[in-house]
């Protein structure tokens, strides 16, 4: 009878583990969001998982089944279309409940952009369960992110690593964000920086921003001690100076380079600031 029993439970266990499939993904480029694997779970019983610790990301998506997850003294519940994230170095376990089909997709993640998407979703170590809405795309991108993580072709690679970005993009689906102070500031450099050429203004740089020019001017002045138009000055100066000592550009040819469409406008403004002329100072 014992040998009957151990038998029957060896069969159920080798039908477990053809439902339990991983691949490998080999590619280091980009490290800033990448997968070290994937893998499904499929229809398996009295699963558990833990006590136990990840050194990466671990993100579990839920098809079916319930369960109980234990993390940082708190207990959660562990229910269809969810998201349940592992944090690096913090320890979890979950126990599904017995006699109920489990089935699950995961990817192991690493790089620093996971962290900020997880914080923008407010995931964290202290609420490690996300509600996903659009499970049908989330279940697909999982699916094909497993189907094409084992080829040694290279665009299917790179699809990967488009398909980690899409799979986040799909939890994020309308969630707003609310910029912070900081953030118009990181925003509006980032715009100077980028489009100075085209002859901006700083009104232009406050409606990228969508919102008021007076507030933008005061906000970026209190953060860096510049009013916009001085700092975007400052920027083609700065790239103008850099024209002049390493290229051969006509004068008229650097200005319209910096967005200074007036090259007589362009010589008074670069007079002003560095006390030379563009031609003194390319001969100084």
């Amino acid at each position: 009878m014992n040998d009957c029993i151990q038998t029957v439970n060896d069969v159920l266990k080798n039908n477990q583990t053809l439902n339990i499939l991983e691949q490998a993904f080999n590619f280091l480029i980009p490290s800033d969001l990448n997968m070290y694997y994937c893998g499904k779970r499929i229809n398996t019983y009295n699963h558990r998982y833990g006590p136990a610790i990840c050194d990466h990301f671990l993100l579990v998506y839920i098809n079916d089944g319930h369960g109980r997850l234990e993390t940082n003294n708190k207990v959660f519940e562990l229910k269809p279309n969810h998201l349940l994230v592992m944090f690096p170095d913090n320890k979890i376990f979950y126990e599904v409940d017995k006699g109920i089909p489990w089935t699950i997709q995961w990817v192991g993640l690493y790089g620093s952009l996971v962290y900020t998407y997880l914080d923008f979703l407010g995931i964290t170590p202290q609420n490690p369960i996300f509600p996903v809405k659009n499970s049908n795309e989330v279940k697909n991108i999982l699916e094909i992110l497993y189907k094409k993580s084992s080829s040694n072709n290279l665009g299917d690679k790179i699809d990967c690593i488009s398909l980690l970005h899409k799979f986040f993009a799909e939890l994020a689906e309308n969630k707003q964000i609310t910029p912070q102070k900081n953030d118009y500031i990181e925003q509006a450099i980032n715009f100077m920086k980028y489009n100075y050429e085209q002859g901006i203004s700083s009104i232009d740089v406050a409606n990228s921003l969508k919102i008021d020019r007076s507030y933008f001017s005061k906000v970026f002045k209190q953060e860096t001690g510049l009013s916009p138009t001085q700092w975007l000055t400052n920027l083609r100066i700065n790239k103008a100076c850099k024209l002049l000592k390493e290229t051969n550009l006509s004068i008229s040819e650097i200005a319209y380079s910096v967005g200074i469409f007036d090259q007589f406008y362009f010589s008074r403004l670069f007079k002003r600031r560095t006390g030379l002329t563009p031609i003194e100072y390319r001969k100084a």
